[in-house]
């Protein structure tokens, strides 16, 4: 039986992710105040969901994945917008705040994102050992993945298996809408920032030699789409119809 062990929450899009005990899922958004705010690289970027090449995020700003964001009264601290900018040599940063309307995940529709651990310690060993104490030790530490919902129980990739059908998790339903594909965000550490292992291409290379024929195969997860609202708790377990 597979069952939810950890749940993030992403406030800030690129940044750290917040550890909750429970995420509030909702069909026409995703989870709520999950990637409500973006750092944008122009000034003049429109208020609206686009592609992550627009924002500061890993996979362009390693200093991203690196900071926790500070949120007062559901905005971003002033006084930390203005030492990112000051990090990056920026005269302004614009921040964008979606007001929990729609989130500025990577798919325009909403989801959440789901990371088998399973999957994650089946990986070759590369760069520094997972800092979580509670999990069993992953090769790779599974917050380069940036992944929502973190489940354990499955045998490695079976979660590939759901692909096109429907999940429950708790009192929720999803469509597994597809695999996720990942991008170089992933080469950075999340201590340091630094892109310190390839893990783009390795993972890849990995894939292919494991016999994964579809395109492409840099893939880690799942992208799920809500099909009801409710919440998601750890310890809730996974149902597949």
């Amino acid at each position: 039986m597979s069952y939810v062990t950890h749940l993030n929450q992403f406030p800030v899009k690129g940044m750290r992710g917040v550890a909750q005990n429970t995420l509030e899922v909702r069909t026409a958004v995703g989870i709520v105040g999950d990637r409500q705010f973006a750092l944008c690289k122009k000034t003049d970027q429109a208020a609206a969901w686009a592609p992550k090449a627009a924002f500061r995020v890993g996979m362009n700003t390693p200093l991203i994945p690196t900071l926790t964001p500070h949120l007062t009264q559901d905005v971003i601290d002033p006084g930390q917008v203005l030492q990112i900018a000051e990090q990056l040599g920026v005269l302004e940063l614009k921040v964008i705040n979606t007001h929990r309307e729609f989130n500025m995940t990577d798919s325009q529709s909403p989801s959440v994102s789901l990371l088998s651990l399973a999957t994650a310690r089946a990986l070759p060993r590369m760069g520094t050992h997972t800092t979580h104490t509670d999990i069993t030790p992953c090769s790779i530490d599974p917050r380069r993945f940036r992944m929502n919902v973190w489940i354990d129980g499955l045998e490695p990739f079976e979660e590939l298996n759901w692909v096109g059908r429907e999940i429950t998790i708790g009192a929720c339903q999803f469509s597994v809408k597809k695999p996720c594909e990942r991008c170089k965000a992933i080469n950075a550490s999340p201590e340091t920032g630094t892109y310190d292992i390839p893990l783009l291409q390795e993972l890849g290379i990995f894939m292919e030699k494991r016999g994964y024929e579809k395109s492409p195969k840099a893939v880690m997860g799942l992208i799920l789409t809500p099909l009801s609202g409710g919440v998601i708790t750890t310890r809730d377990t996974i149902e597949v119809h």
